[in-house]
Parts: structure tokens; sequence; C-alpha cells
């Protein structure tokens, strides 16, 4: 085991391992690059920030981390003080009563049966009597 692979066993024993190798473990006696790695703070793992929004990237693309980023920055909006009423303020209540009025079956709308892509096929009834079947060619 190389003083590089024994260093990452040691500091990182909860990143991925394939991250690591992408990245290279740094030389002895050095720090992780902070502008290339960042730890999700959902996941707590290590990622790479897009380096166009890494100075407040906290997040990685995993959907759990991406939900939680989503459930905080609206728990972030609401918590502002011009933001607290504002699905209580009256203007908004007649707004929605309105829309309400106007769209009574909007959450119990069905959706409508599928039509078929194809005829349906009538069933014939054969009349055999009078027709001979001929398999042969003339002879």
């Amino acid at each position: 085991m190389t003083l590089r692979q024994s260093w990452h066993l040691q500091s990182h024993r909860e990143c991925s391992a394939r991250l690591c190798v992408v990245i290279g473990a740094p030389q002895e006696g050095t720090r992780w690059p902070v502008r290339n790695v960042a730890n999700a703070r959902c996941c707590h793992k290590l990622f790479r920030p897009d380096p166009r929004n890494r100075h407040h990237q906290r997040y990685c693309a995993a959907p759990r981390c991406r939900a939680a980023s989503e459930a905080a920055s609206q728990a972030r909006w609401l918590a502002a003080p011009k933001n607290r009423d504002y699905f209580r303020d009256p203007v908004h209540v007649a707004r929605v009563r309105e829309w309400r009025s106007r769209n009574s079956g909007y959450w119990r709308k069905r959706r409508p049966t599928p039509v078929a892509l194809q005829d349906l096929s009538l069933e014939q009834g054969v009349d055999s009597t009078n027709k001979k079947a001929s398999f042969a060619g003339p002879a």
C-alpha cells in the first residue's frame, strides 16, 4: 500500500473511492483543495460542485439531496418576514377562492377513456353451404 492509499484510508473512510481516484489524494502534508470538493449537507458525501456555483452549492445531484435542497429553500423563503403572510393575505385568499369557483371540478377531473387505436373486429358468419374449396390448381 502506498503512502497516498494509506492516507486516503485513514482520512476519508466515508467518501466514495471512485471520486478520490478521479481527484487523486493530496500529497502528504497538504489538504484537499476546497474549491474542487464539497461535502453534501444531506448525504454527507464528497462531490464536485459546479464551477459556476461552487461558492454556494451545498447539495449534490443525488435525488435525496435535491429534495432536501428544495425543502430547505422553501423553508428559507417562508421564514423571511416579508413572505410569512404571503398565502394568508386577504388579496391572495380572494384570488384563490375566485379561481376555485371557476374551476370547481379541477381536482375531481377524470381522464377520458382511451380511444382504441384499431377498429373493433365484428364477427361475421361464414356461409359455407354453396362454396367449395379448391386448393389444387387445374390439372
